[in-house]
């Protein structure tokens, strides 16, 4: 890089150990040209100093609360309309002087630079079609579930929860009839309405349809909120805009354009001799890839604000449906705070939900999955209902989320399976047999190849920072309390899902978010009153929690929106079920309309901060990369999409041996939806394994580009009609290339074949 700099100038720059080392953006020399050059750099709390004061002011916090707690209590139930009122108030005033930059720009993550409006109103669109997707999705299986359980008389809650995992069988479904058959589009959405038509003779109670609005109108808000937040930080190239997403990011948006493109078989663009890849952790790019043709439609935003508002919109609903269901009991404001840290601290850093795109299924998926479980040993079908969503589900989700929550599933019918009639043991068995195949092809196929590229060990080896040391100890605090508040089969699966997250962190973190959950759920619905379980859980939770504060890459604020946003969410879905008693004042539709017109206020004053470039919001990714995604990448795509033809094989320079998403991890390329040479071989687990034929393949396609060999000499599996070069404008190309297409840093050739 400091070569590049030396010999190529244009800007560019390296902090590095404390040294700057920069050049002029028109090459001259920066000693002798006669300008003024300056730093600005914003000042922060080292991370060990921040956490010192927090936990300070935490600490005096409690105190406070400890010594005068009846007195605030009491206070509290007389006037929090109008604590609540002012603190609203306060929100609103300071979104809106924010806004209009009276206080002058606030940067509320990582400096960069400022957003413009297009992208404030795309994000906007891409956070409601979230809400639109996910709504559409779980109704479709709940009127397919509806129809298999038949009585129409059952609350939302029976119907609804087992309706979510047959919601992801039948998204998969409709999905592959819209991108493989002839009129796809339109018969999936006839498919749709079909799916609903049970929905019209279904009976629910009118109080239940009331909490469900209730909180919903409190739940939507905060869930759009998140996914506008990570849009903003994380969001792709636009028309205008720069962008930094992550490698993970950027390959989950080139499988909705190569999705697309080529459905089925579905190809690696990003490497000729790839081959055909699987369909695994696939489901959210596929559905984009059907919305794909939509009016200023972006996989980025699509990924990251519709996403976003999918993981908290599921989630909440999901925990206000369980909490419903859960019968008269006395919910105490102890397992409030139990159930709402459970979901808050069931990721791996917020924008993990986003950057691996499967998550935004799982904590409902898994909340499902346990309430079915729950009824196997009452009920045979119910447990095996409970194998087949855990096995369905996380083949449709996070695949390796199945080691928790298939054996999760079975321990509902384990203490009757000597009972069962024999075809209802054939029927146990078989699923058993169905995931050991799944479970050994698995890790047949995967494991020496992770194994091989991904250091084995718990998350605080590979990246050994204090807060993911203490959530090690919350998940081995968590195995004790596994075996203290649950019976011996679902603490061995919960064990056994710990365990697998500690011994390989890399591919397992999913499984500490599903146990997580199960155990939160189990506190809240325990009959005894022992504070030991509630103490121990409180106190893994609490560790875990600097992890999702400190661990994001955006910093600390990302980690307090998340704890408002999910946390929030959750809260107003305990707070908003009325069959729960809960110790405190009840939520009103006036309260859940205030608290979201709060929400939406503060939400769209910042976007419109945001816009007027007086709030700077962005995740400071682009120090890590090269360079950033920039338009005129976005514009060489494209063009590469609208003026070669299908039958083509494309060589480009946007490739090399580092890990960048324009070096090695370069998927963004597969957005001209054509097949290339080599853009991505770090996605390639053949070439991340062979480090020398890396260097064949690498070499192979520098000569192509160099015109030292014809493109049509290079071995591949297929035969190509034509080729054509995507590099940058001032590299020297041979002179019988034909141009097709150039921008101010990237040009597009036709390769001449001689």
């Amino acid at each position: 890089m400091h070569a590049d700099i030396r010999t190529q100038a244009g800007g560019r720059f390296s902090h590095w150990d404390g040294i700057l080392i920069f050049s002029a953006s028109d090459g001259s020399d920066p000693r002798t040209n006669g300008r003024t050059y300056t730093i600005t750099t914003p000042t922060e709390l080292k991370t060990r100093l921040l956490f010192m004061l927090l936990s300070f002011l935490v600490l005096a916090d409690a105190a406070f609360v400890i010594l005068f707690r009846n007195d605030l209590i009491a206070f509290g139930r007389r006037r929090h309309p109008q604590i609540l009122a002012g603190i609203a108030a306060a929100l609103v005033l300071l979104a809106g002087l924010s806004a209009f930059g009276l206080p002058g720009a606030i940067v509320v993550a990582k400096d960069g630079p400022p957003k413009d409006a297009a992208l404030v109103l795309q994000i906007l669109q891409h956070a409601l079609l979230g809400c639109v997707t996910s709504c559409g999705a779980w109704a479709a299986g709940a009127g397919v579930t509806r129809l298999l359980l038949r009585d129409p008389r059952r609350s939302l809650a029976q119907v609804l929860i087992p309706a979510f995992p047959v919601s992801l069988v039948l998204l998969t479904l409709l999905v592959a009839v819209a991108l493989l058959m002839p009129w796809g589009l339109p018969l999936a959405f006839a498919l749709w309405l079909a799916c609903l038509a049970p929905l019209s003779n279904w009976r629910p109670r009118y109080t239940q349809i009331t909490t469900l609005l209730k909180a919903s109108i409190s739940i939507i808000p905060l869930s759009i909120a998140f996914g506008v937040w990570l849009a903003l930080l994380w969001h792709g190239p636009t028309d205008t805009l720069s962008g930094s997403p992550s490698g993970d990011l950027s390959f989950y948006a080139g499988n909705i354009w190569s999705l697309a493109a080529q459905p089925y078989p579905s190809f690696d663009l990003g490497y000729s001799g790839g081959g055909a890849t699987s369909y695994f952790n696939r489901l959210y790019p596929a559905l984009g890839a059907v919305l794909l043709y939509l009016p200023h439609f972006d996989p980025f935003l699509f990924l990251l604000a519709s996403g976003g508002t999918s993981y908290v919109l599921l989630t909440a609903l999901m925990v206000h449906l369980y909490a419903a269901d859960s019968g008269e009991r006395l919910i105490a404001s102890s397992d409030l705070v139990l159930v709402t840290l459970a979901f808050v601290i069931a990721a791996r850093y917020p924008y993990w939900v986003a950057e691996s795109i499967p998550m935004v299924f799982v904590p409902a998926l898994t909340a499902s999955v346990w309430w079915m479980a729950k009824r196997g040993p009452h009920a045979f079908g119910w447990g095996i209902a409970a194998m087949l969503a855990g096995l369905s589900g996380s083949l449709l989700s996070k695949i390796t989320s199945a080691a928790v929550l298939v054996p999760l599933g079975f321990t509902g019918i384990w203490w009757q399976i000597r009972a069962l009639p024999f075809a209802a043991k054939l029927a146990v068995f078989a699923t058993i047999a169905i995931f050991g195949a799944y479970s050994s092809f698995m890790l047949a196929q995967f494991l020496p190849s992770f194994l091989a590229t991904a250091a084995i060990g718990p998350e605080s080896f590979r990246t050994p920072h204090w807060y993911f040391v203490s959530r090690d100890a919350a998940a081995v605090l968590m195995m004790v309390l596994a075996w203290l508040i649950a019976d011996w089969p679902v603490a061995l699966s919960l064990t056994f899902g710990l365990l697998t997250f500690l011994a390989f962190s890399w591919i397992f973190q999913v499984n500490f978010v599903c146990v997580s959950i199960v155990v939160g759920l189990i506190l809240i619905s325990l009959r005894s009153t022992s504070i030991l379980p509630r103490l121990l859980g409180l106190i893994a939770f609490a560790l875990s929690l600097p992890a999702l504060i400190f661990g994001d890459q955006a910093g600390l604020s990302s980690g307090l929106i998340w704890i408002a946003c999910i946390g929030g969410a959750v809260l107003a879905a305990l707070l908003s079920a009325s069959e729960v008693a809960i110790a405190g004042p009840k939520v009103t539709l006036r309260t859940s309309a205030f608290a979201a017109a709060t929400a939406i206020a503060t939400t769209v004053l910042g976007l419109i901060g945001v816009a007027r470039g007086s709030i700077i919001a962005d995740s400071g990714w682009y120090l890590t990369q090269a360079e950033p995604l920039t338009p005129a990448l976005k514009e060489i795509w494209s063009a590469v999409r609208e003026r070669t033809p299908r039958d083509v094989l494309i060589f480009t320079d946007q490739v090399d041996e580092t890990e960048h998403v324009l070096g090695g991890w370069n998927t963004f390329a597969y957005s001209g939806q054509r097949q290339i040479y080599l853009s991505s071989h770090y996605t390639n687990l053949e070439l991340r394994r062979d480090h020398r034929k890396l260097e064949q393949v690498l070499a192979t396609n520098k000569a192509v580009l160099d015109g030292s060999l014809a493109p049509q000499r290079v071995p591949v599996p297929r035969t190509y009609g034509s080729f054509y070069a995507v590099v940058t404008r001032t590299r020297a190309i041979p002179p019988d290339w034909q141009l097709v297409f150039e921008n101010q840093k990237y040009a597009l050739y036709r390769i001449t074949v001689r």
